[in-house]
């Protein structure tokens, strides 16, 4: 699924992608604050995304901590029971939440 190097090496490669992606546009300029403040946005959006649709990242996880295949990782996204189901929502459904958490428990993954 991928080999993320994490923290500054990845930071790098994005600042690469931006000036890559600035010296196609007409003034070639992407300033480092500008650069920044599209890496926060983008952070900011992905944990959204992620919050608003935990039962399919849920169904992911799983896929993924077995060693599924790519087509059963989009399968589990696409056939899962509560997808759109927002943390909020889980958090309201007692049932899901302490089935989420039980899940959790003694495993690596942050919650």
């Amino acid at each position: 699924f991928g080999n993320g190097e994490g923290g500054y090496a990845d930071v790098s490669q994005l600042k690469q992608f931006f000036a890559t992606y600035a010296a196609t546009q007409e003034d070639g300029i992407m300033t480092e604050k500008e650069a920044v403040n599209r890496m926060k946005h983008a952070v900011g959006f992905g944990i959204s995304q992620l919050r608003r649709h935990v039962g399919a990242l849920d169904a992911l996880a799983e896929v993924m901590e077995r060693g599924g295949t790519v087509e059963e990782c989009v399968l589990a996204i696409e056939e899962c029971e509560v997808v759109g189901m927002s943390a909020n929502q889980c958090l309201t459904s007692g049932d899901y939440i302490a089935e989420r958490r039980e899940r959790m428990k003694g495993s690596n993954i942050v919650e």
